[in-house]
């Protein structure tokens, strides 16, 4: 979690109310609240994983569903609208994984230079297809197989 999150959360909670995450709130919800949201009700770095199908079928929610990794999350939050927020957690993502994203996002931002840099901590070529089928490709690769 991000210094910015850690100074900054608490003082919304004392302000806003939240739904719990899986809630219904309003929507147009502006992409800070939800991140608030999500750090205001505990929930924290995920441990388990969402299968692809229900990730996808996620995307409609005002917030990340319970159910989901951070690197999920951060997943969430790009095709959501919300890059910063994106951003914001893949950059303390450690290991190859968090490199990934974190690639994926400065190529997505448009910054080919950071994303090279990024591409090559994580020990994966640098992406030349679209967009679309990068994202596809890290939801595939950061999903468990449904049962």
């Amino acid at each position: 979690m991000s210094q910015w999150y850690r100074s900054t959360v608490p003082r919304f909670a004392a302000i806003f109310h939240f739904a719990k995450i899986g809630e219904s709130t309003t929507v147009g919800t502006p992409p800070i609240l939800r991140r608030a949201a999500f750090h205001l009700d505990g929930a924290g770095p995920y441990s388990s994983r969402m299968d692809a199908t229900a990730f996808r079928g996620s995307l409609s929610a005002v917030a990340p569903p319970r159910g989901m990794t951070t690197a999920q999350r951060v997943l969430w939050l790009d095709r959501t609208g919300d890059w910063q927020g994106a951003h914001d957690i893949a950059q303390d993502m450690p290991g190859s994984d968090g490199y990934w994203l974190h690639a994926y996002l400065h190529r997505r931002e448009g910054d080919i230079g950071n994303a090279g840099y990024w591409y090559r901590r994580a020990g994966k070529p640098a992406a030349s297809g679209s967009l679309d089928d990068e994202w596809e490709s890290l939801v595939e690769h950061f999903a468990v197989e449904s049962d």
